[in-house]
């Protein structure tokens, strides 16, 4: 029940917010408010999860209620280092880890996801996610929009190329987060200005991962994708 009303406010809130800014309507700063309570570690997993992405599409469509929702970026991070081990458990979180990390990036710029790549460049399961929720806004955004409408930052774009690629490097028998990889890859070079050479890192690990995967589908098609970007 919990799950189904946050949605439900979520989804009104996000019609609403872009017309009524923070503070100026009492009903929309306390239904913010819940949500970003929900994500915290009192709330079952469904329960944030449903917060989080009302918080991300509002944030998304709603630039000025992001600074009032970096208070929940505590604990969207708490839950963003919450891994399983088991590979039926990972299959069952990988979309749930995503929209922490997407979340995170719409509400903070994509710097908060980096930040936490580099914090747990071990974890298979973290970096995966990371790139999948990349992908994502690039895929929002595939015009090139500015940050205040929600996409990536081109001054982040290069870093982001290198942890991408890193990730890659570490864990290049991760079959899934080869093909993330590659793909997240050529949509961050294609965000760069177009005279911009691929970074040789990038290059490198698109290469690598066509070697290490060459009867992978999957793989082969997102390397193909990043060259031709």
């Amino acid at each position: 029940v919990a799950e189904k009303t946050l949605q439900c406010l979520g989804g009104i809130l996000q019609e609403l917010a872009p017309r009524v800014a923070p503070g100026t309507w009492q009903v929309a700063d306390d239904t913010v408010a819940m949500l970003i309570e929900a994500v915290g570690p009192s709330s079952d997993a469904l329960v944030a999860q449903a917060a989080v992405v009302s918080l991300g599409h509002i944030a998304a469509r709603s630039p000025a209620w992001r600074k009032p929702m970096q208070r929940a970026l505590g604990s969207i991070c708490q839950r963003m280092r919450i891994t399983e081990t088991t590979e039926e458990d990972i299959a069952r979180t990988a979309k749930h880890q995503k929209n922490l990390f997407w979340a995170s990036a719409v509400i903070a710029g994509l710097p908060t996801v980096l930040e936490e790549m580099r914090s747990q460049s071990t974890s298979p399961q973290v970096q995966d996610a990371a790139i999948s929720a990349i992908v994502d806004i690039l895929e929002d955004h595939a015009d090139g929009p500015t940050r205040e409408e929600g996409g990536i930052d081109p001054k982040d774009v290069p870093g982001a190329i290198s942890i991408v690629a890193s990730a890659m490097r570490a864990h290049g028998m991760h079959v899934r987060l080869q093909w993330t990889g590659c793909h997240a890859l050529g949509l961050l070079h294609q965000a760069l200005p177009p005279t911009t050479e691929m970074q040789p890192e990038a290059l490198d690990g698109v290469l690598a991962a066509l070697k290490r995967h060459p009867g992978q589908y999957t793989v082969c098609r997102g390397a193909c994708q990043a060259l031709r970007a």
